[in-house]
């Protein structure tokens, strides 16, 4: 599988460049271009190399097709989306975009490895500064709650989420990372 990039690279923790810039709007599986605006399904693997993680897009259709097993190796976590979506997006797109956070979010729900806990953690962050979850308390370094928004006299589920300790300049790496991947609008 390959997928075409424009972009650079950033680097995280100690100095490895992990690539997260846009992607063509290509199908990883067939290679078949996917129109602008047409939703597809993004996915972040781990690999090797230069590019130890890498977003591939793939179609709707395709994506549906793959069995769990037939699924790129290194799977690190996938969402849907919309191909091309750009930093110019309006309101729609935006939520359309939010959302798409908050599925990432849960789908990390219970994971044990140290760098998804991280990625679950700023996007609990993220999260929380657009105002979809708020902090509730817990322990620094160790959990700390996340409730969902909701209108008020309801009460949201509640979110469990290991602080895993980042230090400044490794959050704002993986933060960088994350708008790279998931849109700057949303940073």
């Amino acid at each position: 599988m390959t997928t075409k990039t424009t972009g650079g690279r950033s680097g995280i923790g100690g100095g490895a460049p992990y690539d997260m810039s846009r992607t063509d709007p290509v199908c990883a599986a067939s290679g078949q271009p996917i129109p602008e605006g047409d939703r597809c399904v993004a996915a972040l693997v781990l690999g090797a190399g230069d590019a130890p993680l890498a977003k591939l897009i793939y179609s709707v259709e395709a994506w549906d097709a793959l069995a769990p097993g037939e699924r790129p190796g290194g799977l690190f976590a996938f969402w849907r989306t919309r191909a091309g979506a750009s930093a110019q997006a309006g309101e729609a797109e935006r939520m359309l975009r939010l959302e798409e956070v908050e599925d990432l979010f849960e789908q990390l729900e219970g994971v044990e490895d140290p760098e998804r806990r991280a990625l679950r953690y700023l996007l609990a962050l993220v999260l929380s500064r657009k105002r979809v979850l708020v902090y509730e308390g817990g322990t620094p370094g160790e959990v700390v709650l996340f409730r969902r928004k909701v209108k008020a006299g309801e009460e949201g589920e509640l979110y469990r989420v290991v602080d895993p300790g980042l230090s400044e300049e490794r959050a704002a790496a993986l933060g960088e990372q994350l708008a790279g991947v998931l849109g700057s609008e949303l940073m």
